[in-house]
This record gives C-alpha cells, sequence and structure tokens, in this order.
C-alpha cells in the first residue's frame, strides 16, 4: 500500500493510493484516484495561510446571529483584541454607537446581495475610533442559501489625513487668492481714488 503519482493516457497527473490484499491464488489490488480530495487540501491550506499571514484584516461572520466566527491576527490587532477575544463577538461590536444605524443598514442591504464595499468606522477595545474600507462578499449554501460573510478590512486613516491635508492645503490656496484679489482691489481702488484726487 502507498500513495503514488502516476501519468495517465492523456498525459494528466494522478494522485492514486493503491491498496493490494494477498489471496490464495494472486494479489487483489485496489487503485484510489484522491487528487480531487488532495487538490481541495491544498487549497484549503492555501486559504489558511492566506487568512492567517495576510496584513490585510479578515473577519469571517454567520449570516444568521452577526457573530464573528473567525478572524485573522492582523484584524484583532488593529483592534486591540486577542483572536479568541473576538469569536462569537456580535458584528456590530466593532462600530462606533453612533454608526450602528448605518452598520445595520449595511447589514440587511448585504443579505440581499452577494457582494458589497463601503466607508465606515471601527472601534478598537481602547475605545479608539478609525476609518475603515470594507469589502464583503456573501458565501452561500448548495441551495443558494447565504451562510457567512468574508469581509476584507483595510485602515484607511492614512489615505483619510492625506485628504484632510490636501483639503486644508487647498483651503489655504483658496484664501491666499481671495486676499491677493482684495488687496488687487484696494489697490486698484486706492489709484482710482488719487487719480480723481488729482
Amino acid at each position: 500500500a502507498g500513495r503514488y503519482s502516476i501519468t495517465c493516457k492523456d498525459g494528466r497527473e494522478r494522485l492514486v493510493h493503491i491498496f493490494s490484499i494477498r489471496m490464495p491464488d494472486g494479489l487483489m489490488t485496489a487503485f484510489l484516484d484522491e487528487t480531487k480530495q488532495r487538490r481541495a487540501e491544498e487549497r484549503l491550506r492555501l486559504w489558511a495561510e492566506s487568512f492567517e499571514l495576510a496584513e490585510l484584516g479578515l473577519v469571517i461572520t454567520n449570516v444568521q446571529d452577526n457573530k464573528i466566527l473567525d478572524v485573522n491576527p492582523a484584524f484583532a490587532l488593529q483592534r486591540g483584541y486577542r483572536r479568541e477575544q473576538m469569536i462569537g463577538m456580535s458584528a456590530l461590536q466593532l462600530f462606533p454607537p453612533d454608526r450602528l444605524s448605518d452598520a445595520q443598514t449595511i447589514i440587511t442591504s448585504m443579505s440581499r446581495s452577494s457582494h458589497g464595499m463601503f466607508e465606515t468606522e471601527h472601534i478598537s477595545q481602547d475605545g479608539h475610533r478609525f476609518p475603515v474600507l470594507v469589502d464583503i462578499t456573501v458565501v452561500a449554501d448548495q441551495n443558494g442559501q447565504p451562510l457567512h460573510r468574508i469581509a476584507y478590512v483595510l485602515d484607511i486613516s492614512e489615505r483619510k489625513q492625506a485628504e484632510q491635508a490636501l483639503d486644508e492645503a487647498l483651503e489655504k490656496q483658496k484664501q491666499g487668492r481671495i486676499a491677493a484679489l482684495n488687496q488687487m482691489q484696494d489697490a486698484n481702488q486706492a489709484r482710482a481714488n488719487a487719480e480723481q484726487a488729482l
């Protein structure tokens, strides 16, 4: 008995488990094709490694009760929790109190759609608020009924700070232009007054 990689007539590789039993008049051998199972295991291993090692926050919630089923280390760390503390929490606890109605609206809309993206705020365990971009995909069962939500969550604090700095710079530039225009208008008026006095 053992596992072997074989090449079929059509050139495809298959992974087979070969079992042999000694019989009184020879050897009975059975070949069990494990190719699909091995590929599924590899995909599952790849997903698990990606989930664990991703620097982007990932969270999986139950569609029925909005409880957190799992988070990756990056997601827990961003919010100041240990991973095991977050499992079983309501996903609504991720949002500041003044954002709960928005969160509930989003969750309700995600019950009718298989994918969505939005900006909101999350709150860490110590009460720190931070802006996030959330990309949610709903995973359905074989009958098409929603089971889980997988969300990729990106902290966009730096982007928001850059946007605010740009807005402030543009506002200062605008105020500078208005001041320069006012000075030019005052100078033109002073010149007109001087010309009139002469």
